[in-house]
């Protein structure tokens, strides 16, 4: 717990002042800066402690998935675990693994997984806050992942206890956040023509012919143009 709280003090003051998005990002950073992806079959690789704990810290998917929940968690933001099989490409076989799912400022969920962004330095971001419909490597989220929505059971007659998982959203949280910018609306001033007034004809007198008196023409006024307000596309 020590090592944890160290961990979470270091990531809170790099993060002061920073957003949701950019808090998630350097959180994901830093699991993926700091870890090694390595799988040696004991227990210990499974867990997240190697990273509080370990000079060379190393594990495999579930304890970068387990680190990203810890984190999240003493920072307030709201963090699941997901179990289930991934594959690279449409015709790849499926193998176990784990990975996140966090709730973002929006009310929406989003898919992080830090263990398939941990490719280089800087770590990827391909994996980082997207949806179903996101296309990952190959091929789209939804095509590349199947949720576990329970774990194996010792009888099969006995049903085992079922996980109410969050609703992955269709779209990334990029592509949300720029839908719902707020819509400006531009309304051009428009000026109303002035009004016409025709002069009175002058009166016309002929000798030894009567006067002749022509009425003045009415007075034209026109309509103001009423004003026209364009929204702009999103």
């Amino acid at each position: 717990m020590d090592g944890v709280q160290n961990a979470v003090a270091e990531l809170n003051e790099q993060t002061l002042g920073m957003d949701m998005e950019q808090k998630i990002k350097r959180i994901h950073d830093y699991i993926c800066q700091r870890v090694t992806y390595r799988n040696d079959n004991t227990l210990w690789v499974h867990s997240a402690a190697s990273l509080f704990l370990d000079a060379d810290p190393a594990f495999v998917c579930e304890g970068y998935a387990k680190s990203m929940k810890i984190f999240c968690y003493y920072m307030g933001i709201n963090c699941a675990c997901v179990s289930g099989t991934a594959r690279g490409t449409s015709s790849g076989t499926p193998g176990a693994h784990m990975w996140n799912y966090v709730q973002m400022d929006d009310g929406n969920w989003y898919l992080v997984d830090a263990t398939w962004d941990d490719v280089g330095i800087p770590p990827s971001s391909r994996y980082l806050l997207v949806g179903r419909s996101t296309k990952g490597q190959y091929i789209t989220i939804g095509e590349e992942r199947v949720e576990y929505t329970s774990f194996s059971t010792t009888s099969a007659e006995t049903a085992g206890p079922v996980f109410i998982l969050p609703v992955l959203a269709e779209e990334s949280y990029a592509d949300n956040k720029g839908k719902n910018e707020p819509t400006v609306t531009v309304v051009p001033t428009v000026t109303p023509t002035a009004a016409v007034s025709a002069e009175p004809t002058p009166t016309a007198s002929a000798e030894p012919t009567p006067t002749v008196s022509v009425k003045p023409a009415p007075t034209v006024s026109a309509e103001p143009t009423p004003t026209v307000s364009v929204k702009p596309a999103p």
